[in-house]
């Protein structure tokens, strides 16, 4: 019996062991999966700021895309602006420059389908606008040359 008694609390001491042995195995996996959960979690918010931040740079990037497109626009618009004052400025050089030499200027404003200007004036209307052509040419050259 006594055998029995000293072979039962060795087989007592052994499980009480192994289970001891057991709970701090078990204590190491709980501390090693909650800093799993925490690094995953870390990792979680560190990637969601970096989405947040990349979409913020794709709402920059198009609110500047925007602006450009705008000013280009504007920029388009002030150019045929100025390119239309300088064809009226043309036309009136030309204008002023027939009336000069004489010519019968037609304005665009006679309806009633009548030629104003015999073969000749028209010759020579012809020959002033590309005299008139070739001085301004002339013109900007010179003012670039300056520049």
């Amino acid at each position: 019996m006594e055998a029995l008694s000293r072979l039962c609390a060795g087989a007592v001491a052994t499980i009480e062991a192994q289970l001891d042995a057991q709970k701090q195995s078990d204590a190491a996996e709980a501390i090693r999966l909650e800093a799993e959960e925490v690094q995953r979690k870390a990792e979680e918010e560190r990637q969601e700021r970096e989405e947040q931040r990349r979409r913020e740079d794709e709402k920059l990037a198009e609110a500047r895309a925007r602006l450009e497109q705008t000013r280009k626009m504007a920029e388009e618009q002030m150019d045929i602006i100025r390119i239309q004052r300088e064809l009226e400025a043309k036309k009136q050089a030309y204008l002023d420059a027939q009336r000069a030499a004489g010519i019968d200027v037609d304005d665009g404003d006679d309806d009633d389908g009548s030629d104003s200007a015999p073969e000749n004036q028209q010759v020579r209307s012809h020959f002033i606008y590309s005299l008139y052509t070739i001085l301004i040419t002339f013109h900007y050259s010179i003012r670039r040359a300056r520049s």
